[in-house]
């Protein structure tokens, strides 16, 4: 648990208030699917639960400890066991929660798991490169950025996106949590 926020596993029930979090036009910038519109939205959520329900993917809503409102969601997903690695993504937080260190918090939540819970190796987190503040955040998180790939992911507008490749390894971990302390209670 952080200090700031929690994740829970979705389910079915969080379908309508999930979709209300992050339909916002702003948060639609540099996602790969127009999850704006219902059926696009439904079709990725029900997805997602298929996928937990494989054991390839976790997916968690994101909850503001104050309120306990769902604030927004992430994903534990590509889950390979062979190479003991792990993706984040589809960190999404309603534009309301923007800039108060709830999609750190969740990211370090993520980290957690799969370190300590999982046993994994290696964990990756992909993002637009135009995403300053998201690269900004995975950097201070003390991610590495392997590389980048240019016009890697076609976008929802038919333009292309380059992505830019994070890693953490587990021998990394225990400093990067360390250096973040401040986001997990005791």
């Amino acid at each position: 648990m952080g200090k700031l926020v929690y994740c829970n596993q979705w389910n079915h029930c969080h379908h309508d208030v999930l979709f209300s979090a992050i339909r916002n036009p702003e948060m639609q910038r540099y996602l790969l699917l127009p999850l704006d519109e219902e059926r696009t939205y439904t079709e990725w959520f029900d997805n997602a639960l298929s996928e937990m329900n494989q054991g390839e993917s976790l997916a968690f809503v994101i909850r503001d400890i104050g309120e306990g409102n769902i604030v927004g969601c992430t994903r534990l997903m590509n889950y390979n066991t062979i190479h003991s690695s792990v993706e984040i993504g589809w960190t999404m937080i309603a534009l309301e929660c923007w800039r108060k260190g709830y999609s750190r918090e969740s990211k370090l939540l993520l980290l957690s798991h799969a370190f300590e819970q999982l046993q994994i190796m290696r964990v990756q987190i992909t993002t637009d490169i135009n995403n300053s503040a998201n690269m900004q955040l995975l950097e201070s998180l003390g991610a590495h950025l392997d590389g980048i790939l240019r016009k890697e992911r076609r976008l929802p507008n038919g333009t292309f996106r380059d992505s830019a490749y994070f890693s953490v390894l587990a021998e990394e971990w225990p400093s990067i949590k360390i250096n973040n302390s401040d986001c997990f209670t005791v």
